[in-house]
């Protein structure tokens, strides 16, 4: 696909390669597909797509438009919103959920000029409904994992790079 530059964030199925970009001919960002051995790439999404932001099933690619969590259909059907959240970061997902880092940058009260990172890490169903906070830190998280019994996540905390590993008293 022609116009398309930084390439950013990758996923894929057992059929398929996704990945985003940035369209400088439609200046905007776009969620694009390749079939495996295949050299025709299609877009499946375009928007206000957050770079980088993106988990993928066996039906769907998830990515985040406008700080809302979006779920794709990989036949390239229409994108819908699985959880407006006002912003959403690393993704990884399973069976069964979505799960996501929020980042924000809280302000300090007094001279608004010293600032600290929190970061809370959430949950979606796949079927929709609320989103749930599974944690909250400060610090920031760059990439999440999920194997089924435990959420992941990797990430800074008081100046430490730092592995998590968050294992719920509900199932996943």
């Amino acid at each position: 696909a022609s116009g398309l530059t930084r390439p950013e964030g990758i996923t894929a199925d057992s059929g398929n390669v996704y990945w985003t970009a940035s369209d400088t001919v439609r200046n905007e960002t776009v969620l694009m597909a390749v079939p495996k051995g295949n050299a025709v790439a299609t877009i499946l999404a375009s928007g206000p797509i957050a770079p980088g932001v993106i988990a993928t099933d066996a039906s769907n690619v998830y990515t985040c438009a406008d700080g809302d969590i979006m779920q794709v259909p990989i036949t390239g059907d229409v994108p819908t919103v699985l959880a407006a959240q006002g912003g959403c970061g690393p993704m990884a997902v399973d069976a069964n959920s979505l799960y996501w880092a929020k980042d924000e940058s809280v302000y300090d009260d007094v001279d608004n000029a010293t600032f600290n990172q929190r970061a809370t890490i959430m949950r979606v169903s796949l079927a929709g409904g609320p989103a749930t906070v599974l944690a909250s830190i400060d610090g920031w998280i760059s990439r999440i994992a999920v194997d089924g019994t435990s959420v992941y996540w990797l990430g800074r905390i008081s100046g430490e790079s730092v592995v998590m590993r968050l294992t719920p008293k509900w199932p996943l």
